[in-house]
């Protein structure tokens, strides 16, 4: 920093100051030669011409802004806006073709599976009137009925037989 002396000084204690060619300054020296000094951005004599470059940049700047570049932006978020209600109502119709395509599929199944279940059942009867009658037919033609008996006979005979043994066996192994 220059001093209106046109001396400098380098600061080397915060009470002290020390010029260059050997001064020493004490802080309220200091103080009352930069009091002397005008700072330039508060003189007057400069206020109205800076107040009126001030005013005509800022006036232009403004007025370009409003003039060219608030329409367009304007414009810009119109389109947007119309863009956006448009894909808003193709979504709406979307969901509602969809929602109508799952109902018919819907519908669909429900009817396909009355179809089959009533398809199943009519299979099932047929197939047990086929077994019943084929049935009855081979057990009059084989007399395997008499057999079928004494087969069951000699199983539920084999049973006791094992539950008296295993009986006999656990008695006699708990004592």
């Amino acid at each position: 920093m220059v001093l209106p002396s046109g001396k400098a000084f380098i600061q080397v204690k915060p009470q002290l100051a020390l010029v260059k060619k050997g001064f020493l300054l004490t802080k309220n020296k200091l103080l009352s030669i930069l009091k002397k000094i005008k700072m330039p951005q508060l003189d007057t004599v400069t206020f109205m011409s800076q107040y009126f470059w001030f005013m005509l940049v800022f006036l232009l700047i403004y007025f370009r802004v409003v003039i060219y570049y608030l329409p367009s932006i304007a414009r810009t978020l119109k389109i947007r806006h119309k863009i956006k209600n448009k894909d808003q109502a193709e979504i709406n119709n979307i969901g509602k073709i969809t929602t109508d395509v799952n109902d018919g599929i819907e519908s669909v199944m429900k009817k396909t599976l009355v179809v089959v279940n009533t398809g199943i059942a009519e299979i099932k009867e047929g197939s047990e009137k086929a077994l019943d009658s084929a049935y009855k037919q081979v057990n009059k033609e084989a007399s395997v009925s008499l057999a079928n008996s004494l087969y069951i006979k000699s199983l539920i005979n084999l049973h006791i037989k094992n539950y008296i043994l295993s009986n006999a066996v656990n008695a006699i192994a708990k004592k």
